[in-house]
């Protein structure tokens, strides 16, 4: 694995620390690279959602829209599977 050098300040070191201390976690690397995954995790999700706006946008700019009541029975539809 490649090992790099970083700076935290004293409060990330602090947290880091108390994460250690506190048993969830054997060392400060296991820490960050859990820190990494779950920024990882959190992009992909921004990106879909991101994605998903976009989409929207296009759709509206095409004019495919429905009004609010339709769209509400669309949303019961699809969540409960019934009107």
């Amino acid at each position: 694995m490649p090992t790099r050098n970083i700076v935290l300040t004293d409060h990330q070191s602090d947290f880091v620390n108390r994460m250690v201390e506190g048993g969830q976690y054997q060392n400060a690397s296991e820490v960050l690279r859990d820190a990494l995954r779950r920024m990882e995790r959190d992009e992909e999700e921004w990106e879909r959602v991101r994605g998903g706006v976009l989409e929207g946008l296009a759709q509206a700019e095409r004019g495919e829209t429905v009004d609010g009541e339709e769209a509400g029975r669309r949303i019961i539809r699809e969540v409960f599977g019934a009107e």
